[in-house]
């Protein structure tokens, strides 16, 4: 998050194009916090320690919000690895070919790395 930047442009009253939620977030909160101070309805002291909250909040939102992200975008591919294990199983050309792929398929949807695996041992016995 680019704390300062985003600090001047609140204190100068500008908006800014192409800021995460986080730091627009982070402008508004600042924005109003600066008004406030200039106003005198909250102290100097108490702005600077706000000011250190507000900033603390919208990284944790950003931590948060980037990781959603990340969690969605293994979502996506995980739904696009199980499409190309299905086309895998439609070209199989034996039974265990078409087990070997549904229980890759079954292990990606789970989430479970090694149920392939562990489902391959039963089919060499």
């Amino acid at each position: 998050m680019r704390v300062e930047e985003i600090s001047k442009l609140a204190w100068g009253k500008k908006s800014a194009k192409g800021l995460n939620a986080a730091e627009q977030l982070l402008l508004l909160l600042l924005t109003e916090l600066y008004n406030s101070a200039r106003k005198g309805i909250i102290s100097k002291d108490d702005a600077i320690k706000r000011k250190v909250q507000i900033v603390a909040e919208c990284e944790k939102y950003e931590n948060a919000h980037n990781e959603y992200l990340n969690v969605y975008k293994a979502y996506q591919d995980n739904i696009k690895k199980g499409h190309d294990l299905i086309d895998s199983i439609e070209k199989a050309k034996d039974i265990f070919e078409i087990a070997a792929h549904a229980c890759e398929l079954v292990g990606l949807y789970t989430n479970d790395e090694n149920f392939a695996k562990r489902q391959s041992k039963k089919f060499k016995e």
